[in-house]
């Protein structure tokens, strides 16, 4: 695949997400903030309005402001530049772990923009579970987020674009090598 066929396809995947994001989002403010949890399909799916203003599962939402703008905002929002940079660079980049990188990097900036337009805050509106056995609020970014992660972590690894298809020269038998 070309490079520019392969920015075109991150890009779009980054762009989907963010999009996804932000009107389920949007839905999610404009008719379910204030309101109690809505449950669906037995209480397996609990919609329920949350501005985290930590990470995962609320994690750091004590500590001071700045401290928190500084690593939930600007730090992330490094680290996922760098993540985008590196992934359009590296031309043999498996395309499965450049859309995996997408997805992450989709998630991530939903979430980052949220902190820039909510006050430091992200929006959730989703739970799942039986019972007390429950997930912590999320969204449709952080979705995005687990699923890149795990298509990356998860899927089989195997040889790099520029490898596939190359026979190497001592198994190739043919008169291209010494005699």
């Amino acid at each position: 695949m070309n490079r520019s066929r392969r920015g075109l396809l991150i890009g779009g995947m980054i762009l989907a997400v963010l999009f996804l994001d932000r009107v389920t989002k949007l839905i999610a403010l404009n008719t379910l903030s204030g309101r109690a949890a809505e449950e669906y399909m037995g209480g397996f799916l609990r919609l329920a309005f949350h501005e985290n203003r930590g990470a995962m599962l609320s994690l750091g939402a004590e500590l001071p402001e700045s401290i928190r703008f500084l690593f939930f905002t600007v730090l992330v929002g490094l680290v996922l530049m760098a993540l985008l940079v590196f992934v359009l660079a590296k031309r043999n980049l498996a395309m499965k772990d450049a859309l995996a990188a997408a997805l992450v990097i989709g998630g991530g900036l939903g979430n980052v923009l949220d902190r820039l337009f909510y006050d430091g805050a992200v929006l959730d509106f989703l739970n799942i579970g039986v019972d007390g056995l429950r997930t912590g609020v999320f969204n449709v970014a952080d979705m995005a987020i687990i699923a890149g992660t795990a298509v990356f972590l998860l899927a089989p690894r195997g040889s790099t674009p520029a490898n596939q298809g190359k026979v190497p020269e001592a198994e190739r038998g043919d008169e291209a090598g010494p005699a």
